[in-house]
């Protein structure tokens, strides 16, 4: 049986662009209403008329390319037992394993006013040809929930070069990627001209942080090295990298002192913000000074009252412009603020209480952004210190979230123990966790009403919608609890919720509701 007939069971596999995109639909459209216009105002008359049929056949001309760069980047793919074969308009060509040079891998989340949709990867792989090397860019828009249907040969191309890496060091040789050459004993990083070198046995840890690979030295918090996630091989780095450093006991111990340990990642103001809070005081002292002079000069008292007017609003923009200029850096072992020349941090075992809120905003209808605030409450001694991050932004932020998933688990992992220990553990204001279920206190409109105990025996699923928990119970359609999530806690309360009902007998029955 030849190559080929081995690959042809196997389903393909179409990737590239797809013709349903948000950019491509709307050139479409407004070539459509452009044209139906034009014909419209052509039936009456107006002067107007043959401008939008020439506009809008621009905008079909432009559809039209772009439709044919789309078809351009669409082919299928077939996964034989070591290679795959593409299959084109112009032919099909077949590469075995062996022939991948290297590969990346890069993820890119879909938002639709906020909300995540879909997940664009680029699988891209370098392979051997008769002249040179040459990039197969496989692309595809998966859906959330959606199985990668490239999976198996995603996950069987990084092992084959893992393998191949892996041998070559031991031989002695290097294995490169792009920016990066990995020797024996150490990773050289170029960087246009220059070039660092960091040797293995001073290495502390390396991951990926905001989609970077960072590469930190002993007894270094900031990361000696920052290498794009996306770049050529660089989740074959990581892998060898992790076999080769050599992890002390010191690693899981908190630092003495102030010390939060490694820095994971950070958020800094941009510079135009920057630069605007500094120029800002000035400009409205400036605006108090003119109106001052012109008044006297013309002897119009009411002019230095239009400069305070002024410089007011130039203080209320100043406002909001300093909200968006916090620095905040996460680390190891905990978190730190800063905002001009005062610093607040907190360790993560000092966290009480913990509070995640992301809320949408919208403008006449339109969605404008999402603010996100996190808040870290701690009582040393019976005094409240807390450290508050806030910032607005247009999507989700996937390390934002990755440090509340890790906070919760801290404080939920304190939750089971005391809850082991036969504790109530309160939840939010209005659940606790009970033995023998969550009690409930719904509010009302005179406050909390008395509460109801919910067997967990009885929970049949919940869910996390528009920013509200549901929980729901056998034998009733509507809800029976219905909480906000931007309450103290409630991250880490549903994370426990979620391990109890995973221990209940018969818990692969019970099925948590996604929303």
């Amino acid at each position: 049986m030849s190559r080929e007939e081995t690959c042809r069971p196997n389903p393909s596999v179409l990737v590239g662009r797809s013709f349903r995109e948000s950019w491509f639909i709307g050139q479409v459209i407004l070539s459509i209403c452009l044209l139906a216009a034009g014909l419209l105002l052509l039936a009456v008359h107006q002067r107007f008329g043959p401008l939008v049929l020439i506009l809008s056949g621009v905008a079909g001309f432009s559809a039209a390319m772009s439709a044919l760069v789309i078809s351009r980047t669409r082919f299928q793919i077939e996964i034989c037992p070591d290679g795959f074969l593409v299959r084109k308009h112009a032919g099909e060509r077949e590469f075995a394993d062996d022939q991948v040079i290297c590969a990346s891998l890069s993820f890119r989340p879909n938002y639709t006013d906020g909300i995540l949709t879909s997940t664009t990867r680029t699988f891209d792989v370098w392979v051997e040809s008769e002249t040179e090397p040459e990039s197969i860019k496989m692309v595809n828009r998966l859906a959330v929930g959606t199985a990668d249907p490239l999976a198996p040969l995603i996950e069987r191309i990084t092992a084959h070069l893992y393998t191949r890496a892996k041998s070559a060091l031991e031989a002695g040789q290097s294995f490169e990627g792009e920016g990066w050459t990995l020797h024996a004993s150490e990773l050289v990083v170029h960087s246009g001209r220059s070039s660092e070198s960091v040797r293995f046995d001073s290495l502390a840890a390396a991951d990926v942080f905001d989609n970077q690979l960072c590469v930190w030295k002993h007894g270094q918090d900031e990361p000696v090295l920052r290498i794009p996630a996306t770049s050529a091989n660089t989740p074959i780095l990581l892998k060898l990298l992790r076999e080769r450093i050599v992890v002390g006991d010191e690693k899981d111990e908190v630092p003495a002192g102030d010390g939060l340990g490694r820095v994971l990642f950070e958020r800094k103001p941009g510079r135009p913000a920057m630069a605007a809070l500094w120029l800002m005081p000035p400009a409205a002292l400036g605006a108090i000074l003119v109106a001052a002079v012109s008044a006297l000069v013309c002897r119009t008292p009411v002019l230095l009252l239009w400069g305070f007017v002024v410089a007011g609003a130039i203080g209320l923009l100043w406002s909001l412009v300093l909200s968006q200029c916090v620095e905040f850096r996460v680390h190891e072992h905990g978190v730190r603020r800063k905002l001009f020349f005062r610093s607040q941090q907190l360790k993560y075992a000092e966290v009480d209480s913990f509070t995640y809120s992301a809320v949408r905003q919208y403008v006449k209808g339109v969605y404008s952004g999402t603010n996100f605030t996190l808040t870290f409450a701690s009582w040393p001694g019976g005094k409240l210190k807390k450290l508050t991050y806030s910032k607005r932004l247009r999507n989700a932020d996937a390390a934002l979230e990755h440090l509340r998933d890790h906070v919760s688990q801290l404080i939920a992992d304190r939750m089971q123990a005391q809850f082991v220990e036969g504790h109530a553990v309160t939840w939010t204001d209005g659940l606790r966790f009970l033995a023998e279920g969550l009690e409930y206190r719904a509010a009302g409109f005179l406050g909390r009403k008395p509460p109801v105990t919910i067997l967990y025996s009885q929970i049949i699923g919940f869910d996390l919608h528009q920013g509200q928990f549901w929980l729901w119970t056998a034998g009733k359609k509507n809800a029976a609890v219905k909480e906000s999530i931007s309450q103290p806690n409630f991250f880490p309360g549903y994370l426990f919720l979620s391990r109890l009902l995973a221990a209940r007998p018969g818990a692969a029955r019970t099925a948590e509701r996604v929303g």
